[in-house]
């Protein structure tokens, strides 16, 4: 009975921890979130680009985004045309969501939606 209660103690601690963590993180990320979800929110679809393309981008006049430059470490984040993404060879489809495979990308370029009429 001692050693449930303890355990019972245990996790309860942990998930108060791990809650004070979030709360933090939301507390320091001074609206981060916010605004990468508004540059998703405009996207049709998001794409890892390696090192070489992000500087490919750059160099074509490219500017990132500044919600990259927030995260740490930080992220080339760039929005790219249709043809653009084409000449990107590196370029791996992500999935349109804040999950690890987008927020652990190093570069990433998004492709907007087209717009209507």
């Amino acid at each position: 009975m001692t050693q449930r209660l303890h355990e019972k103690v245990r996790q309860i601690k942990e998930r108060e921890a791990i809650r004070a963590w979030e709360f933090r993180q939301r507390h320091h990320s001074n609206g981060l979130w916010f605004r990468l979800r508004e540059a998703l929110v405009y996207a049709e679809s998001a794409w890892a680009i390696g090192p070489e393309d992000a500087a490919a981008l750059t160099q074509r006049g490219a500017f990132p985004l500044a919600v990259g430059k927030e995260f740490h470490p930080p992220k080339s984040i760039f929005i790219v045309s249709s043809a653009e993404l084409l000449t990107l060879p590196s370029r791996v489809a992500l999935p349109m969501r804040l999950g690890p495979e987008l927020l652990g990308a190093e570069h990433l370029a998004l492709l907007p939606f087209k717009p209507v009429g």
